[in-house]
C-alpha cells in the first residue's frame, strides 16, 4: 500500500491519499492544479481535486468565503468588472448560493435546528433575514421562480 500526502504552502498536512497498488510509477498535476494523474503498475488513474470552497457568482460579483488566521469566517463580495470589494464577517456559515440579483447565505442559528437565511445584494448589504427550523440543510436557489429549497433529513 502506498500513500500520497498533500501539504499546503505553509507545510501543514492537508490530506493523505491511500493508493491500493503495489507501486506508484509517476504522479503529475495538470496546469490548473485541479486534476492529477497517477501511474500505478500498468494503470493510469485520473482524479479531479475540488477545493472545499463556499462560493457563488451573480451580477458580475464573485462571492466566496475564507477563514482568517484567527479562525474567523469572512465572505468577500468582489465585483469582477469594477474590482470593488466588500467583506462581511459571518459566523456559522453553512452555504452560499445566488440567483439573478440576490445572494443568500445560510448560517447556523443560535438555537439547535434553526438556520438563518441572509439575503444580500452585490455589495454584501443584507436586504432582509429569515429564520427557518430544520434538522439539517442543503440550500438551493433557482432562477426562473425565485424559490429556495431546504432539504431536511
Amino acid at each position: 500500500m502506498n500513500v500520497i500526502k498533500f501539504y499546503n504552502t505553509a507545510g501543514q498536512h492537508l490530506f493523505t491519499l491511500d493508493v491500493p497498488r503495489a507501486k506508484v510509477n509517476a504522479f503529475t498535476w495538470d496546469s490548473s492544479g485541479h486534476r492529477l494523474a497517477l501511474a500505478l503498475d500498468s494503470h493510469i488513474f485520473f482524479a479531479e481535486v475540488l477545493p472545499d470552497y463556499t462560493w457563488t457568482f451573480f451580477e458580475n460579483t464573485l462571492v466566496y468565503a475564507y477563514r482568517t488566521s484567527n479562525h474567523e469566517t469572512r465572505v468577500m463580495f468582489w465585483n469582477t468588472i469594477t474590482s470593488e470589494t466588500h467583506v462581511n464577517i459571518v459566523n456559522g456559515l453553512i452555504s452560499i448560493t445566488s440567483c439573478r440579483d440576490i445572494c443568500v447565505m445560510a448560517t447556523h442559528g443560535r438555537d439547535p435546528g434553526r438556520f438563518d437565511l441572509t439575503f444580500c445584494d452585490t455589495t454584501g448589504h443584507a436586504s432582509f433575514k429569515r429564520q427557518v427550523e430544520v434538522t439539517s440543510a442543503m440550500l438551493f436557489f433557482r432562477s426562473n421562480l425565485y424559490f429556495f429549497v431546504f432539504i431536511a433529513d
